[in-house]
């Protein structure tokens, strides 16, 4: 029973949502299996702002990518960063306001960052290792190719003219 008195209502205010009913039943008809329904809605949002935190790394792994292949000034990349952390505050308040009718609750901001985290340590690092490596051969390689066809044209140029070596 929440403050007001109504067991059918999930919120400390008294408002009823269809999607925190009272009972063993679940979200999405499926049964808790003796945890109450509240509960359980409370873990899926912290699984929820979990996978936010990892959906969040992934889009400014895109960004970091961008980064690489295109280099930016330290001006647009401020740029960047405000607008990407713009991004993810409106998608917290989002999951927020789909998933817990905009209450805040400090577990979701925790699990967004456990999830931005983990990702980081987990996937991120090492991908963007091997891709700093693989864009320092690819760089390697164009040098190494453009040297070799500016000294052909030279050659060829010297050869045309008849001033060979």
């Amino acid at each position: 029973m929440n403050r007001i008195g109504n067991p059918d209502s999930h919120c400390w205010h008294g408002c009823s949502n269809d999607r925190r009913p009272g009972g063993s039943a679940s979200a999405g008809g499926r049964r808790s299996y003796g945890i109450s329904s509240y509960i359980y809605l409370e873990a899926q949002l912290a699984v929820h702002s979990f996978l936010l935190g990892v959906i969040l790394m992934i889009s400014y792994d895109l960004l970091r990518l961008f980064r690489l292949l295109i280099p930016h000034s330290l001006l647009i990349i401020g740029l960047e960063d405000f607008v990407y952390w713009i991004y993810c505050a409106v998608m917290t308040f989002w999951l927020l306001f789909q998933e817990n009718n905009g209450a805040l609750r400090s577990y979701v901001i925790v699990g967004v960052f456990v999830g931005m985290i983990l990702y980081d340590r987990i996937v991120s690092r090492p991908v963007f290792s091997v891709l700093k490596k693989i864009k320092r051969w690819f760089t390697i390689k164009v040098k190494r190719f453009t040297i070799k066809v500016r000294d052909r044209r030279r050659k060829k140029k010297e050869r045309s003219h008849g001033t060979e070596p």
